[in-house]
């Protein structure tokens, strides 16, 4: 079944490529904190005249007449022959949203955000998203300046100007409400025009009372099944207990806000009227409610159509089928068991669409690198046991017996935590060759100008370049010494650095600064928790090899540091 994974996590759209989507959301958080803001985003397609438009019908999309509109069904008729339309739909409005809504500060200043595309039982799409907030806090700092009235009463203004759970505000400002046309099929109100307030409040009202309301249907009750009626209760925790001010408790942080209505989701004025359908939005005040939300995410995310037993019996099937020609042909054989379980998963013709069209499975601020710690890890163990060795003067038979990787004691486990090395072109004086070369070669032989940076800032901020023409002019006007930076001051290049001689593409490729920096997404056994004895030893050893600045082992720890 590892096979079989490695082979899924190559095709789009399979559980298994999509379940990387949690190591890079894990990565993020390692990298900025804790996410502020969870957002669900559930347009409704059959309500979109945009999408009725995508899909052959023309209507003014400024002004929808009913009759143009037809019915629901008609509608939904439409929408559900032509996928093509409704993955097209969503992955415009949703780059929208994200690009002049989220981070044009609707919810604050935002740092970062990623999203998880779904599929619903409709076959439409929706989207979870998780927020960073342009802030340093901790959700330990958080609670414990909340002690302070200043600062209590600026979140609370915050979070109520952000997060809605009533209508009191908005209504205040609108008169009757007429119901001639769908709410959510009504274009989004000009902000040019001379009564965009009075019409922007009537309007999210109107979306609000119409898609934004709980019902209470069977998905509410899916987790009380056998349970009588009475006992019954819904997950959504709907009807939710009427508030009249917000508070925050100091005593255990917890945060109570504003409500007159007991049946309405959180929403966000800002984004329900920009893709007018239900939504719901949550402030992750808390370490653990963090952990939940991401946890909820990438579990939804990665859930498979297909049982346990029937993965292994598909999986089986697939090599009975080819059994004569196992060992021959192994890499087929695994391909043939994972392609025999991918085609009995269900997939809906909207996320077929989305994924032929090549449109994301997630949205997200940032690009992401692998860095396979765990084989930098064992390369620095044995460096350090042969530097042990060597200062006992162990001949050199002794020490190669004695240096095996500290635990790895089946071949399997080998195999998964052996370094993995990529073959690249290189020029040398004899001509072009192939070599070995991997990040932790990179950062080995780095410049010595970047000696005081750690593994992790080297691979957020640096990555390597073919030597093309202008390079090899500032190498050329360089003074020559090894490992420096080049001159590259009043250039609009990014910072250059010159690899040490040691360097197996010293003589091809060079150091180069991103402009924007990169998350590093940390391949293999997940780090350990510090308070466990048995793994805190493991727990040190990732953070010296991720946060220590090295040359060598020797800068790491001293050789008879245990």
């Amino acid at each position: 079944m590892k096979h079989i994974k490695v082979v899924g996590g190559h095709v789009m759209g399979s559980a298994h490529s999509r379940s990387a989507l949690r190591t890079k959301i894990h990565s993020l958080c390692f990298n900025l904190g804790l996410p502020s803001l969870f957002v669900t985003i559930n347009p409704v397609d059959i309500h979109s005249p945009v999408a009725l438009y995508f899909a052959g019908v023309d209507p003014d999309l400024d002004r929808v007449p009913p009759e143009v509109l037809r019915t629901s069904y008609e509608r939904a008729q439409i929408i559900a022959t032509h996928p093509v339309a409704t993955a097209k739909v969503f992955n415009c409005s949703i780059k929208s949203i994200l690009k002049c809504l989220v981070l044009g500060g609707v919810l604050g200043p935002t740092k970062a955000y990623f999203g998880t595309v779904e599929s619903q039982g409709r076959g439409s799409l929706h989207l979870h998203l998780l927020i960073w907030l342009k802030h340093e806090y901790t959700p330990a700092q958080l609670k414990e300046n909340i002690q302070n009235q200043d600062f209590r009463d600026i979140l609370l203004k915050y979070l109520e100007d952000v997060v809605k759970e009533d209508l009191d505000l908005l209504r205040e400002e609108t008169d009757s409400i007429t119901n001639e046309v769908v709410s959510v099929c009504l274009s989004t109100p000009n902000p040019a025009s001379d009564d965009f307030h009075r019409i922007f409040c009537k309007d999210v009202v109107r979306l609000v009372e119409t898609s934004n309301i709980h019902k209470h249907s069977t998905t509410c009750y899916k987790y009380s099944k056998g349970k009588s009626d009475t006992s019954k209760t819904c997950r959504m925790r709907m009807p939710r207990v009427l508030v009249k001010t917000s508070n925050i408790d100091l005593t255990t942080g917890q945060i109570t806000m504003r409500r007159s209505h007991p049946w309405i989701n959180n929403f966000n004025e800002w984004l329900i009227i920009a893709y007018r359908s239900n939504m719901d939005t949550k402030f992750i005040w808390s370490g653990n409610d963090a952990k939940a939300l991401v946890y909820y995410i990438t579990d939804y995310v990665t859930n498979s159509t297909l049982e346990f037993h029937d993965i292994f019996a598909l999986a089986q099937q697939g090599i009975t089928n080819s059994i004569d020609n196992a060992i021959e042909k192994s890499r087929k054989l695994v391909l043939r068991c994972y392609n025999m379980i991918a085609s009995q998963q269900e997939v809906s013709g909207v996320q077929v669409a989305s994924y032929l069209m090549n449109y994301d499975d997630h949205y997200t601020t940032h690009t992401f690198r692998n860095l396979f710690l765990i084989s930098i890890e064992n390369y620095l163990q044995v460096e350090l046991t042969k530097a042990r060795l060597q200062e006992k003067d162990v001949d050199e038979e002794r020490l190669d017996d004695m240096t095996t990787p500290f635990d790895e004691e089946q071949e399997e486990d080998t195999k998964q935590t052996e370094e993995q090395f990529l073959s690249e072109p290189t020029q040398t004086k004899n001509g072009a060759r192939f070599v070995m070369v991997n990040t932790r070669l990179d950062y080995q032989h780095r410049s010595q100008d970047l000696t005081a940076l750690c593994l992790y800032d080297f691979a957020s901020h640096f990555h390597t370049k073919l030597i093309d023409k202008s390079d090899r002019h500032l190498i050329k006007n360089a003074n020559g010494s090894e490992g420096e930076r080049l001159d590259t001051e009043g250039t609009k290049m990014n910072e250059r650095y010159i690899f040490e001689t040691a360097h197996s593409q010293s003589s091809s490729h060079i150091v180069i600064k991103h402009t924007n920096p990169v998350v590093p997404v940390l391949v293999g056994p997940q780090i350990p928790r510090q308070q466990r004895e048995e793994t805190r030893e493991r727990y040190s050893r990732a953070l010296l090899t991720l946060f220590v600045p090295r040359i060598s082992v020797h800068d790491l720890c001293a050789l008879n540091q245990i």
